[in-house]
């Protein structure tokens, strides 16, 4: 029994820091790429930009944390995981719509920053419904595939766009949008295994 819990506490560990690992190793490759073909400025401002984002992990309010704590302890895993999934999706739209609401009641950030602003509205909008279907990986105990999906949505999100310099200049903005489709998909990958693989089940 013992032997089976450090195990399982090893692998968690495990594909826990992998993500971290080798997104610093792709680091290592696209900031000198960003920098030689973008300069330091348009990098700071792509920075700038994905840790903003990291903003989504605070209002997401505890929800993927709680998902990973009560549903590995809850025989109704399912049940439990698609309510907070709920909770997290109408939190999100909430947070969205109260930053949609600021954006557009100022003029300043209106005819100055548009672009920008819509951008961080995503990306917050994208770490809140991510750090909860995190959690849900975790309490379901997928650790291979959270390992994997945690490398996609955070690694290679921020390292793989730098590398489109090679072919063409794109400013921070672009950039971050292509990070923003990958993202984006992501998510939808996540949904359809969880459901389409009966990862979670709507009928309890």
């Amino acid at each position: 029994m013992r032997n089976k819990i450090d195990k399982n506490f090893f692998l968690s560990s495990f594909f826990s820091s992998m993500p971290g690992v080798i997104s610093i190793l792709l680091s290592f490759l696209s900031i000198p790429i960003y920098l030689k073909y973008g300069g330091k400025e348009e990098y700071g401002n792509y920075l700038f930009l994905h840790f903003f984002s990291f903003i989504g992990t605070v209002l997401n309010f505890g929800l993927g944390k709680i998902s990973a704590i009560n549903i590995s302890r809850n025989k109704e895993k399912d049940k439990t995981a698609i309510v907070l999934l709920y909770k997290t999706i109408k939190n999100s739209f909430i947070v969205l719509i109260i930053f949609f609401f600021l954006f557009i009641s100022s003029n300043f950030i209106f005819t100055i920053l548009t672009k920008k602003i819509l951008l961080l509205i995503l990306g917050i909008f994208f770490t809140v419904l991510f750090v909860t279907i995190e959690g849900i990986f975790q309490g379901k105990k997928l650790f291979f595939i959270l390992m994997l999906v945690n490398l996609f949505f955070y690694g290679i999100s921020l390292s793989l766009p730098p590398f489109f310099l090679f072919f063409f200049y794109l400013d921070n903005e672009n950039l971050f949008i292509i990070s923003l489709i990958i993202k984006f998909f992501i998510i939808i990958i996540n949904f359809n295994y969880l459901f389409l693989n009966k990862k979670l089940n709507f009928f309890f």
